[in-house]
């Protein structure tokens, strides 16, 4: 039903008569998608033809069914399967020159047992023999029957005998034989009810299916599970291609060499071609690899330490200093930003205040981020981009009961500090947006690509304006503001990138207007806390935020929160969340948003550095307040220790505690680039939402370097401990000649080691 619907669609977009086997062979050819469904949908249709042959005792269709899923059990590496239903088929293939009685018996159907009158219900012999055996086993099998052996065999050669005596004894019964008389032919699941109940399964898997991207519309390059949008290895699209060529050429193969042939015994091994396709997903096997050379590189380390440590006196102090690898583990994760669960600090400023799901808001304007609302908006019974802005967006818009709405849109930058969170969610189908542009049928698929989703948002920002209503519609269309009612020149131009902070930017126009009371719907934490941070600057009374969907919707008036955390440390809350994670600065391992936030409520000196930050953003007051974030992160890490800096720290929870790499703090240089990507993001970025044109300074002096006209994260400036230890030093000195004056052990003033070339056996040690 979903490729027939792909079909369609494909015919009404396109008006080109196509026969369906053409249009199916060249969406095969071109998408990668579209064939791996193609061949799962070939696969499901031989399994069905193969129970047909069972239930209805056709032995020509038994034989072709397993003829044509032999290859796959070669293909996909299930050897057993493989070599004996090869011989099972060939086997049955000869058996009219090798017994031509046993063959006319099976072509008649009698290779299956029909127990009943019943259509399209007879059974394998295999089958049949466990029904019968139900009849004198007990629950536990022959398990713990007997301790006698011998009475088990006799037990075991009477079961068919005793399971034909108990049949016959049934069949005899009075209400048996009036049921021989009455039975109906039909199959028991051929009944109104159970039709009814299937069809309703079917339309209901198709709505689960069409929920998350009919996977026969997806014209996107890669294969992406449909469940967990993983994008599977580029070998992966080239193994699906080629398993059922690979399956039937080592079937012939094993069918000439060890069954025809003899040349090779049956028993021989049969290679396997680990044609894995999501079983190894591209980001995960990548992470494992990261993982394990990680891990290789961590033991190597501290093995040289121990042999160099038997000889030569350790700095511990100097080795703490520096990280292991070139990704501090504390913070990355083999490379990239450690992510967390940022939604875990509005569980902590929810428990401030009373729960306020049930009030209602009566808000003089509403502020929508425009992207969570595309998101939240799927197109269920529009075609087109028209169709879409009339029916599902602009009535949305029309149902906000406010006097004024502001729609706000991201902003999408080629040289962003978000573009390697956004490659993460994979690609997608590239498509122009026009009026009478037919929507794609994976709307997820549709908005992994930027350019759609700047072409989307222009097309809405302009169809918003020209809606037939009294009320005042704002909205953003790059880095410009439009209105049907409302002068822009304070929203106009605005350099933000995103909609979390240009949404203060209307909030304060709006307060400015007069307005006292805002909502801002969002699905974004940062929103939140930005929120808390600005609400003072905005001079209104009541600011609430619509936060989350369906079930985890929540209202949170950020106004109750200000008055209970007090000035300063709402005004702190923005880089105490960028502190401890969000999408551009690192969550610290195992760490999350609870247990920091418990931590600054035990350690309130932490609101003053951090308001020394806001105050003046610069290199001056980082520095001046970075003591204070070390003992800030040595308190995340130990409730209970007096150290006052990370590297203290890192060596007492290392050598005292058993903390694994990943359990102790990063080192203080690695701490200090952190604190510096917290300010750049808190600092400077989240403390001019209320400004059109942002002043931020240049990332690479703020924890990031460019790279190929794109941004990387600066973990560190100090090389790894294993390339800057001296007690990791050795030399290539010949044992026989001695160490000489170009000895490296030599000139470090240090003794060999059984690490050295020399083995530590020269004169010099």
């Amino acid at each position: 039903m979903l490729l027939n619907k792909a079909y369609q669609d494909h015919w009404y977009e396109t008006k080109v008569p196509q026969k369906f086997e053409d249009w199916k062979k060249s969406q095969e050819d071109q998408y990668p998608q579209f064939r791996f469904w193609s061949t799962t949908l070939k696969l499901e249709l031989l399994l069905l033809e193969f129970v047909r042959s069972i239930r209805s005792a056709d032995f020509t269709l038994y034989k072709e069914s397993i003829s044509k899923l032999l290859p796959w059990f070669f293909a996909m590496d299930h050897t057993n399967y493989a070599r004996w239903l090869s011989i099972h088929l060939y086997d049955m293939l000869n058996l009219p020159q090798t017994n031509p009685m046993v063959n006319e018996y099976f072509e008649a159907g009698r290779f299956v047992i029909t127990k009943t009158k019943r259509k399209f219900s007879s059974i394998g012999i295999d089958h049949a023999h466990e029904q019968n055996n139900k009849c004198v086993k007990g629950d536990g099998g022959a398990v713990g029957l007997t301790e006698d052996s011998h009475q088990l065999l006799k037990w075991m050669v009477s079961g068919p005998e005793l399971a034909r005596i108990v049949n016959e004894f049934e069949e005899g019964l009075p209400f048996n034989k009036v049921k021989d008389i009455t039975e109906k032919t039909n199959h028991h699941e051929q009944t109104e009810g159970m039709q009814t109940r299937f069809s309703d399964h079917v339309l209901a898997l198709m709505s689960g299916f069409e929920d998350i991207g009919n996977p026969f519309l997806e014209e996107s390059p890669d294969l992406i599970a449909l469940d967990t949008k993983d994008v599977a290895e580029d070998d992966a699209i080239k193994n699906m291609n080629r398993a059922e060529d690979v399956g039937k050429e080592m079937f012939d193969s094993f069918v000439k060499n060890h069954i025809k042939g003899k040349d090779k015994s049956i028993f021989d091994t049969i290679s396997k071609n680990k044609l894995s396709i999501f079983n190894r997903p591209k980001q995960r096997s990548i992470s494992k690899k990261d993982e394990l050379t990680t891990l290789k590189k961590s033991c190597h380390l501290f093995s040289q330490l121990y042999i160099a440590c038997q000889v030569r006196d350790g700095n511990l102090d100097e080795f703490f200093m520096h990280e292991n690898t070139a990704f501090p583990p504390s913070l990355s994760k083999n490379g990239d930003l450690r992510s967390g669960n940022k939604a875990d600090l509005t569980s902590c400023l929810r428990e401030l205040v009373t729960k306020a799901n049930g009030q209602k808001v009566e808000a003089e304007c509403i502020i929508l981020d425009g992207a969570a609302v595309v998101n939240m908006l799927k197109p269920n019974s529009s075609s087109t981009f028209q169709e879409y802005a009339n029916r599902e967006f602009s009535q949305f818009i029309k149902n906000q009961v406010a006097n004024r709405i502001d729609i706000v849109w991201d902003v999408y930058m080629e040289n962003s500090l978000k573009l390697s969170a956004r490659t993460k969610r994979g690609k997608g189908t590239r498509r122009k947006v026009l009026e009478q542009t037919r929507i794609p049928g994976n709307w997820q698929s549709f908005l992994r690509v930027d350019k759609n989703k700047q072409e989307l948002f222009s097309f809405l920002a302009n169809e918003s304006i020209k809606m037939n209503t009294k009320k005042t519609i704002v909205s953003t269309i790059n880095d410009l503001a439009i209105s049907n009612h409302h002068d822009c020149t304070f929203l106009s131009p605005c350099n933000h990138e995103e909609a979390d902070t240009r949404m203060f930017l209307h909030a304060k126009d709006a307060s400015n207007s007069g307005m006292q009371k805002i909502c801002i719907r969002t699905v974004d934490t940062d929103v939140v806390a930005i929120a808390v941070g600005v609400f003072s600057q905005l001079g209104i009374t009541e600011l609430w935020i619509s936060f989350g969907v369906g079930k985890n919707h929540h209202l949170i008036p950020i106004h109750s929160i200000c008055q209970s955390l007090g000035n300063a440390k709402s005004r702190c809350l923005p880089l105490f969340h960028a502190l401890t994670g969000c999408d551009q600065v690192s969550f610290f391992s195992g760490r999350g948003k609870k247990n920091a936030w418990n931590t600054w409520e035990k350690f309130s000196d932490l609101t003053t550095g951090l308001l020394t930050i806001i105050e003046n953003p610069s290199i001056e007051t980082l520095e001046s307040s970075f003591p204070t974030i070390q003992r800030f992160v040595v308190l995340l890490y130990d409730r209970t220790s007096t150290d006052t800096e990370v590297n203290q720290l890192r060596k007492h929870l290392f050598a005292t505690k058993g903390r694994s790499l990943e359990g102790i703090p990063p080192t203080a240089d690695a701490l200090y680039q952190h604190f510096k990507r917290t300010v750049f993001q808190g600092g400077f970025n989240w403390c001019q939402v209320v400004i059109a044109i942002q002043n931020l300074p240049k990332p690479e002096d703020w924890g990031w370097k460019e790279y190929q006209k794109k941004y990387e994260i600066k973990w560190t400036t100090l090389p790894e401990a294993s390339k800057i230890c001296q007690e990791l030093i050795k030399c290539g000195c010949n044992k026989e000649k001695g160490c000489k004056g170009r000895c490296k052990c030599k000139k470090a003033s240090l003794k060999c080691t059984e690490l050295c070339k020399c083995q530590g056996d020269c004169a010099e040690s």
